[in-house]
């Protein structure tokens, strides 16, 4: 393993799984509706809500990244485009 990979590397990756999961979500959620009783009703609620939780954590995720991003900027001395 390596020292040099960073918060933003980490976050795009777990960013990358995460909406790789939502589709496989999506798609459990048509397969239950095309079931049509009541296990299949039930079985499209638990994904829509796994869904709508991995949706969460993908906008967190990305405010993790994004700060990450904004701070590391920061260190390296970059300068305001706006200037004094």
């Amino acid at each position: 393993m390596t020292d040099d990979i960073t918060l933003p590397a980490l976050t795009a990756d777990a960013r990358d799984h995460m909406a790789a999961l939502i589709e496989l979500l999506d798609l459990m959620f048509w397969a239950a509706e095309g079931i049509g009783d009541l296990q299949g009703a039930a079985m499209a609620r638990g994904a829509m809500l796994a869904r709508e939780r991995a949706e969460r954590l993908r906008e967190l995720l990305a405010a993790i990244s994004g700060s990450a991003q904004a701070a590391s900027g920061a260190d390296d001395g970059a300068v305001d485009a706006q200037g004094p």
